[in-house]
């Protein structure tokens, strides 16, 4: 999986989860990167897997 899961986010418009987008925001914003996306993956999650992925293909 190269992309970060949002959940329930997914095909969802924009406009009807805008005051949840803005809450999310605000927590990662000020150091809550432990919230994820509607119960689905952090930013700390998508960092780790993707950090690993970058590693995997420098050492290939």
């Amino acid at each position: 999986m190269y992309e970060i899961d949002f959940g329930a986010l997914e095909g969802a418009y924009v406009a009807d989860r805008l005051p949840y987008l803005r809450t999310l925001q605000d927590l990662w914003r000020y150091g809550q990167t432990i919230i994820p996306v509607c119960y689905r993956e952090d930013p700390e999650q998508v960092f780790a897997r993707v950090n690993g992925f970058v590693k995997e293909v420098v050492l290939e």
